[in-house]
């Protein structure tokens, strides 16, 4: 296969997502990888290229207990790195949050809706989507929560006993797979702002699911551990919403792909 003249570099690529990205796109285009500790700019690298800025403290609940740590790496780290990446002629692709839009039980939120931050995790992502809000070259990733082979949730089950997972938290679970071809297309267009004038795109399923049986139901088609049902503790409360619902609207127009569970 003749890959593209352009290239793409993963930032987290040692996370699940950067992992599966790295597989994937390595079949068409030059990868570069960053794990989370690093950023160095690749030498002569092309202008075409894309940066998917994966990297973060990704758990809202240890990020609410550690503010001083999280808000070095999620929020001055990553906009010096998105920064520049951006001055040198970059497209950035960042991963953000569902929870940016806050709580709701009956709406779902889409690209056009306004954001309410439910948590520090969901305020540092906010704040890097507002950082670059009109830059040209970067479009945000609003991901619900993502499943497949080897993801948190999957980690969760398969290696504790009892896995203890969270009553009455429910979101739009999506697939890996959608995610990796979504940021696949997007690598195609040239310029984000023209085509998602909001500069962000929601990554979610069509079906609202309580996670807890999204465990129980993974748990006995994989053979993983049973989990338990357990209640959010204080700090998981005010770290994030119970309830967040998202439609990809942008995503389904533009991107050209129907999400699902």
């Amino acid at each position: 296969m003749n890959k593209s003249s352009s290239s793409l570099v993963i930032v987290g690529a040692n996370g699940f997502v950067g992992r599966n990205l790295s597989k994937f796109a390595s079949q068409f285009m030059n990868v570069h990888l960053m794990d989370s500790n690093q950023f160095i700019i690749p030498a002569k690298l092309n202008k075409s290229s894309v940066f998917v800025y994966l990297r973060a403290i990704s758990s809202p609940t240890f990020v609410q207990i550690n503010p001083a740590l999280s808000n070095e790496i999620n929020s001055v780290n990553t906009f010096e790195n998105i920064s520049k990446a951006l001055s040198a002629g970059h497209r950035v692709i960042f991963a953000s949050s569902d929870i940016v839009y806050g709580h709701s039980s009956a709406k779902i939120f889409s690209e056009k809706d306004p954001v309410n931050p439910w948590g520090l995790y969901a305020k540092q992502k906010n704040e890097i989507e507002e950082k670059f809000a009109t830059h040209e070259n970067f479009i945000s990733l609003r991901l619900s929560l993502i499943t497949g082979n080897g993801s948190k949730l999957e980690q969760i089950l398969k290696f504790e006993s009892p896995p203890k997972i969270a009553q009455g938290v429910v979101r739009n679970p999506v697939r890996i797979d959608f995610v990796l071809e979504s940021i696949s297309r997007l690598m195609k267009i040239n310029s984000f702002r023209s085509v998602f004038p909001q500069g962000c795109v929601n990554i979610g399923g069509k079906d609202s699911v309580e996670i807890f049986d999204l465990a129980l139901t993974i748990a006995k088609m994989r053979r993983f551990n049973t989990p338990v049902r357990v209640q959010r503790g204080i700090e998981d409360l005010s770290a994030r919403p119970a309830i967040t619902r998202i439609t990809s609207e942008a995503a389904e127009e533009f991107v050209g792909l129907e999400f699902k569970l």
